[in-house]
């Protein structure tokens, strides 16, 4: 099953404020990403966006191993709010996920990387 993951900082705050930090993350998603199954991502400013093919159970240890690790590599403190983890599982919703987790960039009007995405 797909579940679309949401996470963000507590408090809320840009978790990326140049290039670097934004491969930094991005390189943390793609490591962990293979384990979990991740189908696409995107990290629009202040939260992230991740879709994983996994059980339910899984994609709660998705959403805690890829923030702490996120929270490691850029020191953030004190860290992530619980994740929102929703199933996604209608065909209509399976068809809507990919264009609104990546049209993120465009509705919260931050630039993303048009290199490494």
């Amino acid at each position: 099953m797909l579940f679309h993951i949401i996470s963000r900082l507590r408090p809320s705050k840009p978790l990326w404020t140049n290039r670097s930090q934004a491969r930094q993350i991005a390189r943390v998603i793609l490591k962990f990403g293979r384990k979990y199954r991740l189908v696409l991502f995107a990290v629009p400013g202040d939260h992230i966006h991740t879709v994983v093919r996994c059980s339910r159970l899984k994609a709660g240890r998705w959403a805690r191993a890829l923030e702490a690790a996120i929270t490691r590599v850029l020191c953030f403190n004190p860290g992530f709010r619980p994740a929102h983890i929703v199933p996604v599982e209608t065909f209509g919703h399976q068809n809507h996920i990919a264009p609104y987790v990546l049209g993120q960039y465009e509705k919260h009007q931050v630039v993303g990387d048009p290199l490494l995405e």
